[in-house]
């Protein structure tokens, strides 16, 4: 849970295929590749509202090689 606690402190990008993403300090011209990446999927819950109202929703917590995580949270199918 430090992990996932760490990365939601930043928010940044993960595929849709969860597979990698892209480093909020990817500017700095350094390697950023997905050491690790923890996904699973949230069913929809319309009774929390938001964006659980608009259908199941994918959470993504992603360690770059930089030393940076980061997370992304997106309903499922909105992202190609």
């Amino acid at each position: 849970m430090n992990f996932a606690r760490e990365a939601m402190s930043t928010e940044g990008v993960v595929d849709a295929d969860c597979t990698g993403g892209t480093c909020p300090a990817a500017e700095d011209g350094g390697d950023h590749d997905a050491r690790f990446v923890f996904a699973f999927a949230e069913a929809q819950n319309e009774e929390v509202g938001g964006l659980y109202a608009e259908g199941d929703v994918i959470h993504a917590y992603v360690s770059c090689s930089c030393g940076q995580a980061y997370s992304d949270k997106r309903v499922a199918g909105q992202r190609s």
